[in-house]
């Protein structure tokens, strides 16, 4: 009753917001409350609000979390307006179902922004969980930074938008992690390919890497000696949270990116 009054009375009033968003957490409408949330964030800009209504937010994130195992991805983007649909459209076809998305626009002056808004339906169509952040340009390190104060899933991706993921990604990794709980990270290949031909792969993220197999990954990664193209990792939280429970990470600038495209299997 509380819920269908609201509904009809103070539609522009802040306080309705708020409170509005309270009653959907409360009625464990954690889905329709977290769109309802960032749709609020999108058209409200009062300092005064913004962090009950992030709050919210994150306990619906949470409390859905404790029922699906969601994966959540982060990405940054910078100007990447050629290749993000194709990106999105990869995502889109996951064959797993528990999926948060958090794109973080990094001061991008394309269309970047116009191409995520306009798959907001299909998000909610697919019950993927969509946060979008925009903020001044500082890095891809900055952007992932960014990023990870909005997850809220068991397990965590990060990709650029130029790569693309096969559609049992997602599914597989987990299922691997959830067979392995002593194990912190899972690592898949990856086909590269040229951006002007993505019917003919020219290479694997493995060929070369002797150690992409070895069960202890951390030094072999930090020398290049391993698979490190981003998009081939998922990590459950709960080990990252071991050893960055801030989830806070240097916002280093990376060197110019490269011309190729990556297939992520």
């Amino acid at each position: 009753k509380a819920y269908k009054f609201l509904e009809e009375d103070y539609e522009e009033n802040i306080n309705f917001y708020m409170y509005k968003a309270i009653l959907l957490n409360r009625l464990d409408k954690h889905t329709e409350c977290i769109n309802y949330c960032i749709d609020v964030e999108k058209k409200n800009n009062s300092n005064r609000y913004q962090l009950t209504i992030q709050m919210i937010k994150m306990l619906s994130l949470r409390t859905l979390n404790m029922k699906k195992e969601y994966v959540s991805l982060i990405v940054p983007c910078y100007n990447v307006a050629k290749t993000l649909q194709a990106f999105i459209d990869s995502v889109l076809q996951q064959t797993y179902p528990y999926i948060q998305i958090v794109a973080v626009n990094d001061g991008s002056t394309d269309q970047t922004e116009a191409i995520w808004k306009s798959n907001t339906d299909a998000f909610r169509e697919k019950n993927i969980l969509f946060t979008y952040v925009s903020q001044e340009n500082a890095g891809l390190g900055a952007a992932i930074n960014t990023g990870l104060k909005h997850i809220a899933g068991e397990y965590l991706c990060w990709a650029d938008p130029d790569d693309f993921f096969m559609p049992e990604s997602f599914e597989r990794r987990v299922s691997a992690l959830s067979a392995h709980p002593d194990c912190g990270v899972v690592t898949s290949d990856a086909n590269y390919y040229r951006a002007d031909d993505l019917t003919h792969a020219i290479s694997k993220a493995s060929d070369g890497m002797c150690h992409s197999l070895e069960p202890m990954q951390f030094e072999y990664l930090l020398k290049e000696q391993s698979i490190f193209c981003t998009g081939c990792h998922m990590v459950r939280m709960s080990a990252f949270d071991d050893v960055n429970p801030e989830h806070d990470i240097y916002p280093a600038r990376p060197p110019a990116p490269s011309k190729e495209e990556v297939l992520l299997t």
